[in-house]
């Protein structure tokens, strides 16, 4: 008798750690950081230099949280580049940010990449810069047409690439 109520037990136990995993599922997938269309404000703020600069209209904008300190930002280097040089090419605009001051990255060695040391408030309200890496493309309006959580693998890039190729014809 007792081994049968152990066996039962164990069994609600099993069935209660499955409920868990599925009800986490489904949370996770309803807390992106982003949705498609969320609108941003213009990218503005200080560079590193302390001049205060604002984007100026362009076809999309490549915005991209990353760290010196952030080992998974090293893993999606080179899809990022590409991702950047395609965006250049279309007219795009990039801009870097890091969610400290003291861990500026320089993960593309380029002059087109403005490198956001502050941020103005309005940006700052809409960014959510608490993950790294974390790549998002805005269309000329500024709003989300892809972003990506985390690092990107070939899928990843090949999905923005798309995106992009939408974004900019």
């Amino acid at each position: 008798m007792l081994r049968r109520v152990w066996e039962y037990t164990i069994v609600a136990l099993i069935a209660i750690n499955v409920i868990e995993l599925g009800v986490s599922f489904k949370l996770r997938s309803d807390t992106r950081l982003y949705r498609l269309a969320d609108q941003f404000p213009i990218p503005s703020g200080y560079l590193a230099n302390g001049n205060f600069k604002q984007s100026e209209a362009h076809r999309c904008f490549v915005l991209r949280v990353s760290s010196d300190d952030c080992s998974f930002c090293k893993l999606d280097e080179a899809q990022y580049v590409q991702l950047v040089q395609q965006a250049t090419a279309a007219g795009c605009e990039t801009v870097l940010f890091t969610p400290k001051v003291e861990k500026q990255k320089s993960e593309v060695q380029d002059g087109d990449v403005m490198h956001f040391v502050y941020v103005d408030m309005d940006l700052g309200k809409t960014l959510i810069p608490f993950l790294t890496p974390e790549t998002i493309l805005l269309d000329r309006t500024r709003r989300v047409a892809w972003y990506q959580e985390g690092a990107m693998d070939d899928r990843g890039l090949s999905d923005a690439l798309r995106a992009l190729h939408s974004v900019v014809n």
